[in-house]
């Protein structure tokens, strides 16, 4: 697969240490393409390894912006929509594309079409888990501030599939955007569209396009959040918003979870035992405990 974030590498880091981190992280943005695709899809199997290191590093205090960026091209990659699927077919009369003359158009959107669908269930898991690490709102807020067009445009891509995706089922999402103050960092961004125009161009007038559509339709109306009308209290409709799946839990149906996960829903194989992994201080990979970087 190709990465379909920023669409190009870009050297990143102080020195070495710092290009070697970037360039891994451009691999991994390229090996979840295809998230999202059922299991045993690799793309899918690799995400319980790879987001946890890439959420790690797009949430650190130390990380160059130039890191961050790849980060969040990478996280891109595994929530947005895999490319279709080209299949060949022997009554396409030479026609390279895979179609039959005349239909690639139409057989295009119904392979995109098919594809969006198929796989998005899963990649609205993945994306929870996503939102759900410990920080991870707080970093986009943050990006969105930054004076790199590219990276500005991947934290915007991330925080309005969040909000659209996600937010409708889930006022804590929206509460800790707008405790991020992500409205005022949404008002930056179109400021720098203005202040910007000759040096970015087109990057930075849709950025601004992007980000007045989010202002407009989550932060100027305050009063959108779903209340439960008896107490007039916040209605998380997530069964167990921010909190890691038990890899001893044998009766919830399973959700893709970073720190846990478990085979024991019908759209994932079938295992006779769960996994569970977490990432210690050293950043290695430890078999048997659960991690735990959710949302208090």
């Amino acid at each position: 697969g190709t990465s379909h974030g920023t669409g190009k590498r870009r050297k990143s880091g102080d020195g070495e240490g710092g290009s070697v981190a970037a360039e891994a992280s451009w691999a991994a943005g390229t090996l979840l393409v295809d998230a999202g695709m059922p299991l045993p899809h690799p793309s899918t199997a690799s995400c319980h390894m790879l987001l946890p290191a890439l959420c790690t590093v797009f949430t650190s205090g130390y990380a160059k912006l130039e890191l961050k960026r790849e980060a969040a091209s990478a996280l891109w990659n595994a929530v947005s929509e895999p490319p279709p699927r080209i299949q060949q077919d022997p009554n396409t009369n030479g026609n390279t594309n895979g179609y039959r003359n005349g239909d690639s158009s139409n057989s295009m959107m119904m392979m995109m079409s098919t594809t969006q669908d198929a796989t998005l269930e899963i990649r609205d898991q993945i994306l929870k888990q996503i939102a759900e690490w410990d920080g991870m709102i707080a970093a986009l807020t943050g990006m969105l501030t930054c004076y790199d067009a590219d990276a500005i445009h991947l934290a915007l891509k991330l925080t309005n599939v969040i909000l659209r995706r996600l937010s409708p089922n889930s006022p804590t999402i929206y509460r800790l955007f707008d405790e991020a103050g992500v409205a005022d960092a949404l008002e930056s961004v179109c400021d720098q569209a203005s202040l910007a125009a000759v040096s970015h161009g087109s990057c930075a007038d849709s950025n601004a396009d992007m980000a007045a559509d989010l202002i407009d339709d989550f932060f100027d109306k305050k009063n959108d959040v779903v209340e439960d009308d008896n107490n007039n209290h916040d209605m998380e409709v997530f069964s167990n918003p921010f909190g890691p799946t038990s890899s001893s839990d044998t009766t919830t149906p399973s959700t893709y979870g970073f720190g846990t996960y478990t085979y024991n829903n019908s759209n994932w194989p079938s295992s006779n035992s769960g996994g569970s992994f977490n990432f210690g201080s050293s950043g290695s990979i430890q078999d048997g405990s659960s991690a735990n970087h959710s949302i208090s």
